[in-house]
């Protein structure tokens, strides 16, 4: 059991903190922040019990409104209104020069990144098949992000094309986004997310932005105005959508100015004081 008194603040993060808010809630103040997208309903339903914890919670934070109302709102039902609370991500400011995307140099191969833990989820798998796809163009494929887990068949594509994909396993964040900066596309195919970072902070640098149309970006990126997306799992769509990126140079200037004016709604001072009003509601 987690020892607390009423004194405390309790603050319990992501989906698999359930049976911790239904231990703390009774004695202390308890928030609940979410952090993950359709995801984390497959974990309430092996474990019997957790949705209790939308209701003991005297505070649930969502990252995002698309996320409370399209993937938890069944689980809300009853939930007093002043519970909920929105509270999208914040970004580190960037310098001035590094908001503007660099043109590509005449010669050299289109970047694409990825960045986030390799593992089925995020569906990389499918972002290397679609590259594989591409023979026709000069395209580097860079993975950021800690090999987890990489269908065999990706890692033979990936390893027979040695000059087309790399991986640079978990870096820091400041060589993250060096890297995202020195790219040209930024995609995250993955079949679940939860308003992610990554794209957002590919978005100040002012890259043309590839995603998976998943609930998380619903209010937040739009296809054809500050981004380009397809459906999960779709890698005719995706690599149809590299090519187009890869071959029209003022589309992913276009996109990538329109992800850079999406990017500076989530400055680290709302985050703050979307924060200060979630714990000044718990008197």
């Amino acid at each position: 059991r987690v020892d607390v008194d009423a004194r405390m603040l309790v603050i319990c993060n992501t989906v698999m903190a359930a049976r911790y808010v239904l231990q703390t809630a009774p004695i202390a103040r308890t928030v609940w922040w979410l952090h993950e997208g359709e995801a984390g309903l497959a974990i309430l339903r092996n474990h019997p019990g957790a949705e209790r914890a939308f209701h003991a919670a005297h505070a649930i934070i969502f990252p995002s409104g698309a996320i409370r109302d399209r993937v938890y709102r069944s689980y809300l039902l009853g939930v007093p209104e002043v519970r909920q609370h929105v509270v999208p991500p914040g970004l580190d400011p960037i310098e001035p020069a590094q908001a503007v995307a660099e043109p590509s140099p005449e010669g050299r191969p289109i970047r694409v990144i990825s960045v986030g833990s390799v593992y089925p989820r995020k569906r990389q798998a499918d972002l290397i098949r679609a590259v594989a796809r591409l023979t026709d163009l000069r395209l580097e494929c860079l993975l950021v992000g800690a090999l987890v887990q990489l269908e065999p068949e990706a890692v033979a594509l990936a390893k027979a094309a040695p000059e087309r994909f790399s991986f640079a396993g978990q870096l820091s964040h400041a060589a993250t986004l060096r890297l995202i900066g020195r790219a040209d596309i930024f995609a995250l195919p993955s079949a679940s997310e939860c308003l992610p970072i990554a794209p957002l902070e590919a978005g100040q640098r002012g890259k043309a932005v590839l995603l998976s149309d998943l609930p998380a970006h619903e209010g937040v990126w739009r296809h054809g105005v500050n981004c380009l997306m397809h459906p999960t799992y779709d890698v005719d769509l995706m690599a149809h959508l590299l090519r187009v990126l890869a071959t029209d140079a003022a589309l992913r200037a276009r996109l990538g100015a329109a992800a850079r004016r999406n990017a500076t709604g989530y400055r680290n001072e709302l985050f703050l004081a979307r924060l200060d009003t979630v714990l000044a509601s718990l008197g």
